[in-house]
């Protein structure tokens, strides 16, 4: 039953996977791993990784404006006058002379498919000052932004935009860099756009670990911790009460925000005093779904590497209803399957 269970994931995984990303004329992909969940008209939206320059080549083919651009970008799926004309009136950073990378499109759903954003303008800033002056652009022109991650999140926190009105999505995909590990304390300082499974192999070397995973690997540290994604044990924190610190950016500048225990004298972004106030903003933005800025950093407390021995095997639900105090207090991690129509569990410990 298990197997059949492990096929059925495959056979969606395969169909659905971020591995076939949308191919589009203007686009220069990476060949590392996606970005991104997203789908774009029933196929993954792949976003840039590092180094990558989508924005100059979206300039160079539509003419400095999203218009042109939208009518390359989706091919044969953009084809209604009403997307260009929303596009086409919507203010663009290029206009004031500043180089980020940006796509367009006028449908993108998150991963489950259960969200859409209509007519959404895609940012990708390379470095902070590109973000902060994406900030600063939105705020002069009114204009409507959320923090978009890789979109796995069922509840659409990171979609925007209408049919009559287009909105910008901002990812930080491109700040996904390992900035610091400090052994001693186990701690590692990244950017927030890095991926899980990335962010794992980059701390092997060090012999070190996070405390907590979820179910995949591909979710960003940003998106994660803003969202309180969690994996499985009953005495594991969710992931983001392993954030010590992390910085935060508003139209109005940016600031570094720390735990009261946090103490980095190795770092230079250690706070010489920390109010209350900046405590009560910490605990408040940790867990924001990204309405209190945009997390541009991250500094983690980590734990030694060691090895999992997992067990897979099926009950019935009552047998289960039976052991379920006991499998919870003797195992460090513990989840459960449910196939639906059936009495069968799948239990993985």
């Amino acid at each position: 039953l298990f197997e059949m269970l492990r096929g059925a994931t495959r056979l969606v995984r395969s169909s659905f996977g971020a591995r076939s990303p949308l191919t589009t004329v203007m686009r220069k992909e990476s060949s590392s791993a996606s970005a991104g969940n997203f789908r774009s008209f029933g196929t993954f939206v792949k976003a840039p990784q590092a180094n990558t320059n989508v924005g100059k080549v979206l300039k160079t083919l539509a003419g400095l404006t999203c218009s042109s651009a939208a009518s390359l970008f989706v091919a044969d799926s953009l084809k209604d006058t009403r997307s260009k004309e929303l596009f086409a009136s919507t203010p663009s950073p290029a206009d004031e002379g500043l180089d980020i990378d940006m796509e367009c499109t006028s449908n993108l759903e998150n991963w489950s498919g259960t969200k859409q954003s209509h007519h959404s303008v895609i940012y990708y800033p390379k470095n902070e000052s590109e973000l902060d002056a994406l900030l600063q652009f939105h705020q002069r022109h009114s204009l409507p932004y959320v923090i978009v991650g890789t979109g796995l999140s069922p509840n659409g926190c990171g979609l925007c935009g209408t049919e009559t009105k287009p909105c910008s999505l901002i990812s930080v995909v491109q700040l996904d860099k390992v900035i610091h590990v400090d052994e001693e304390k186990m701690q590692v300082t990244v950017g927030a756009g890095i991926e899980i499974a990335k962010l794992v192999e980059a701390l092997r070397p060090y012999n070190l670990t996070l405390q907590n995973y979820a179910s995949i690997s591909s979710q960003q540290v940003g998106g994660l911790m803003q969202v309180g994604g969690h994996g499985t044990g009953a005495k594991i924190p969710p992931f983001d009460e392993n954030v010590v610190a992390f910085k935060i950016h508003t139209p109005s500048g940016s600031q570094w925000l720390y735990h009261p225990s946090f103490n980095s004298s190795s770092s230079s972004s250690s706070p010489s005093s920390t109010s209350q106030d900046e405590i009560n903003r910490f605990f408040l933005s940790r867990v924001a779904v990204g309405k209190a800025g945009v997390v541009s950093t991250v500094t983690i407390q980590l734990k030694p590497a060691h090895k999992l021995l997992e067990q897979t095997f099926v009950l019935s639900k009552q047998d289960l209803f039976g052991r379920h105090a006991d499998l919870l207090k003797n195992h460090q991690h513990l989840r459960y399957m449910w196939i639906p129509f059936t009495d069968s569990v799948v239990v993985c410990l």
